[in-house]
């Protein structure tokens, strides 16, 4: 018990010291930003659904509304999905898959974000990218691979039906070889574009756990539009700026873990709402307690807004529930906000999540799998 003691006043001493580390985006001004409420849950695939394990692994992306066309993850890979209506789609077929096992996607290839380039006239797929060689099991959870993290590129000249990786475009200031916690690296992109339709902007989770700022927050990266996403042409956020470059350099977060909260906030899915020149952020928090007592408290979904998608509000409690994978324990995770109906002061839609009410890979445990909440957004300028 003493240990366990130990171990959670070393994760607060190490939050701290991040509090005084590089400087993060500032928060925004205002308040009241937006206001967010749930309707009831429900499940919109179950576990194993046409053969579909652990999903969405990564935020889902809709490619189209005639038919119904997205693409999700699920285990360690990319298929896209196709049906008259959401609830009837099904999958095609297998659109990406993890490379050979000295590629830096050789144990996941998960698109959670796409962009189609009408210069171009090709989709582009953004995914997390996952090494699992060497990295060390997690001690949390025996049923899961260690990984260093990258943001990659892949694209896609045929409408989603195939995808070709053109390489890294953001990853880590730490390299694996230096790597020293069983999950590190930079992942799980949402890219959209600037206010001004000049750039892409790439928010992903920072996981680069360095000693001056240990805990996992979201940074942000841009290239402009008609460089096509392409490696090389990225830039992270730094100390109020865009001069990092985005393999290898240096990024400041965007969004920090809530204040007095030690935790890591991950996993972002950001929203343009035009009428309101707005970004919307869902995102999740591993709160520290949370993780120490195995029981959720702190943590879960929260959500926070933008007016120039820098400087973002303090990002508010939307669902308390475990947002990483413990075996036995409800999981909810990889929000994705889908907006259908925006009035002057609200807009209306669907929450979609990961959701497991015992996770576990083998009955009567389950993978997770997809569920859904009607949301509403209350705009108070």
């Amino acid at each position: 018990m003493a240990q366990h003691k130990n171990r959670w006043l070393w994760l607060v001493f190490i939050w701290l010291l991040g509090l005084i580390g590089l400087p993060a985006a500032s928060l925004a001004d205002d308040p009241r930003g937006i206001e967010v409420t749930l309707g009831k849950q429900q499940v919109v695939f179950p576990n194993g659904y046409r053969g579909l394990q652990y999903f969405p692994d990564v935020q889902m992306s809709l490619l189209n509304t005639k038919p119904v066309t997205f693409l999700v993850v699920a285990t360690d890979s990319t298929f896209l999905m196709q049906g008259r209506t959401l609830e009837a789609a099904v999958p095609i077929k297998k659109v990406l898959a993890p490379g050979d096992k000295t590629s830096f996607d050789n144990g996941y290839a998960g698109i959670s974000s796409t962009y189609f380039d009408k210069g171009k006239n090709e989709l582009l797929g953004f995914y997390h990218a996952e090494d699992h060689v060497g990295m060390p099991k997690p001690a949390f959870n025996p049923d899961l691979k260690g990984s260093y993290w990258t943001v990659a590129l892949a694209i896609s000249k045929d409408n989603g039906q195939s995808f070709v990786r053109t390489g890294a475009i953001i990853s880590c200031s730490i390299t694996k070889d230096k790597a020293t916690r069983d999950y590190q690296g930079v992942g799980a992109p949402c890219v959209g574009t600037d206010p001004t339709n000049t750039y892409l902007y790439a928010y992903y989770t920072d996981l680069t756990r360095r000693k001056d700022r240990f805990s996992g927050s979201i940074a942000l990266a841009r290239s402009r539009i008609s460089d096509g996403g392409r490696p090389g042409t990225w830039f992270k956020y730094h100390r109020g700026e865009f001069s990092e470059k985005g393999l290898g350099g240096e990024e400041s977060p965007v969004v920090e873990p809530p204040l007095r909260l030690p935790s890591d906030i991950v996993d972002p899915h950001v929203t343009w709402i035009p009428a309101w020149k707005k970004y919307v952020m869902f995102c999740t928090v591993n709160a520290y307690s949370d993780f120490e007592k195995k029981k959720a408290e702190q943590g879960g979904i929260f959500y926070c807004s933008s007016d120039d998608g820098i400087k973002w509000t303090e990002p508010k409690r939307l669902i308390v529930a475990h947002a990483v994978p413990f075996l036995d324990r409800e999981y909810v995770a990889h929000p994705c906000l889908h907006v259908e109906k925006v009035e002057s002061d609200k807009a209306t839609g669907w929450l979609f999540y990961c959701y497991s009410p015992r996770w576990g890979t083998a009955a009567p445990r389950q993978p997770h799998h997809l569920a859904r909440r009607a949301v509403t957004l209350t705009n108070r300028p």
